[in-house]
């Protein structure tokens, strides 16, 4: 999903048809079960169960956000999807092996058609969402 929500911003190289296609997973995200976030919030930090927001304020494709308060401030609380980690570790790996592929694509006259740092890109993007899964480093 993540992969696509990146493309749907580059009609540059997926064209428009499908980035508008693709723009549906930005909008399309449903929220991780209530009851299945208040158990992984229960076990996590179950300090904030008391002020958690009775439902989420908004769901991304790694989590849903919830709202609670931590010394009388507001502070956003990121539940993250389980799973999501093995998840993303599996569509990496295939990402990358097609990225593989499309670099050996050459022309009619043996050019290359794709730009030879597909790998490196599908690679940076990947380290980067994985960045994005550290909660702990991001509070």
């Amino acid at each position: 999903v993540k992969f696509g929500q990146a493309l749907s911003a580059r009609p540059d190289i997926v064209g428009k048809q499908l980035a508008d296609e693709l723009t549906m997973l930005q909008d399309n995200i449903q929220p991780i079960p209530h009851s299945l976030a208040l158990a992984i919030v229960s076990q996590e930090v179950p300090c904030l169960l008391e002020t958690l927001s009775p439902s989420p304020v908004a769901a991304a494709s790694l989590c849903s956000v919830y709202k609670a308060k931590v010394e009388g401030k507001d502070v956003a609380v990121k539940v993250q999807r389980p799973g999501i980690r093995k998840q993303v570790a599996a569509d990496s790996r295939l990402l990358r092996i097609g990225a593989q592929q499309v670099e050996k694509l050459k022309g009619p006259n043996g050019e290359r058609i794709v730009m030879p740092e597909a790998v490196a890109a599908v690679d940076e993007f990947s380290s980067r969402l994985f960045e994005e899964m550290d909660f702990a480093r991001e509070a």
